[in-house]
């Protein structure tokens, strides 16, 4: 299999959601690991392996071994016996870099061993592959929590999130090296690897599942009225939803959530906009997906309504039947067969 010489470094919860380009479909492949220091003895590290937001292996200071998390990842087992082996390498160096990496914060950041206070030092590197075939490298860094150091793929340089961070700024962008493996990576490592993986679990990382739509209303104190668009499991993740008025795209008054990833696997967001009760015939809920052979429109309303040329059940939430529930004002929609 060859070692990359450079050991894969990726993102947690510290970076929150990435926006990507909605329209283009995408897949990610990711190393992520943190290095947790109580104060209180050695420091606890985890290091988790991800495609597309699917755990696939598991590495922590206590097993010392990399764990399989998912069915499809035993093929690349099949074609390379020493991929396990590959793998614990990987993460076992990567423990012993942030260790060092959490002393040496330590020391430009003024907190002394003896201090017990809990530190989070979190990295995160991988790549993503669009559908038209571009890509781009992923390398970041959080302290406790925040946001603390980028790479800039492509002035190899680093960018820092806080007043903190500029201190390791300057270290690392004296060492050109490591940047440039870091690039490197990308392109010999990340890339070949998440095409590798897109052909051991195709089954379920190339699926598709259309979203199913709910849309809410409730009354606000100022007397306003919130419309809720709620989209349910869809697959893959890229999704556009968006309000429109009389036609036209609505921003105004508006909030959203980013997609995030349910149980089964799939993904679920939500968006809202407030307007005057009688306004409310005038919004639709927009929704654009892979799945879907056409753009989805929906109302709040009360019975089915034939949008975009394709005939929708909707019925009320909690009514399988699709009938009238008057107490609860929300809607599902699904499309027909």
């Amino acid at each position: 299999m060859g070692n990359p010489g450079h050991i894969c470094r990726v993102q947690l919860k510290f970076c929150g959601a990435y926006l990507l380009p909605r329209s283009l479909s995408s897949h990610t492949w990711q190393c992520n690991q943190v290095m947790w220091d109580s104060g209180q003895g050695m420091p606890t590290f985890l290091y988790l392996q991800t495609f597309d937001d699917q755990i696939w292996g598991h590495y922590d200071s206590s097993t010392r071994r990399v764990l399989p998390r998912v069915s499809w990842i035993k093929k690349a087992e099949e074609e390379d016996p020493s991929f396990w082996d590959w793998n614990r390498e990987r993460a076992s160096s990567a423990e012993v870099k942030l260790r060092g990496d959490l002393l040496l914060l330590k020391k430009h950041l003024n907190q002394s061993e003896g201090e017990q206070t809990a530190r989070w030092w979190e990295s995160m590197c991988g790549c993503e592959l669009y559908e038209d075939g571009r890509s781009r490298g992923i390398d970041r860094y959080g302290y406790n929590g925040r946001d603390f150091l980028s790479l800039d793929f492509e002035t190899l340089s680093w960018t820092a999130a806080c007043e903190a961070a500029k201190v390791i700024k300057k270290r690392w962008d004296a060492n050109w090296a490591y940047s440039q493996a870091s690039k490197d990576n990308l392109e010999e490592c990340c890339i070949p690897w998440l095409q590798k993986f897109l052909g051991y679990g195709k089954e379920v990382l190339l699926r598709k599942e259309h979203p199913t739509v709910k849309v809410s209303r409730k009354l606000g104190e100022d007397g306003l009225e919130t419309l809720i668009c709620h989209v349910h499991g869809f697959y893959p993740r890229e999704i556009n939803v968006t309000w429109m008025k009389d036609g036209a795209f609505w921003e105004q008054e508006t909030l959203s959530g980013g997609a995030v990833p349910n149980s089964d696997g799939t993904y679920h967001t939500w968006i809202s906009v407030k307007t005057d009760s009688k306004e409310r015939d005038h919004y639709r809920c927009h929704v654009e997906h892979t799945s879907l052979v056409e753009p989805l429109q929906m109302s709040w309303q009360k019975s089915g309504e034939l949008l975009g040329g394709k005939l929708y059940k909707v019925g009320q939430a909690g009514d399988k039947d699709g009938g009238s529930n008057q107490g609860s004002g929300e809607v599902m929609l699904e499309a027909t067969a």
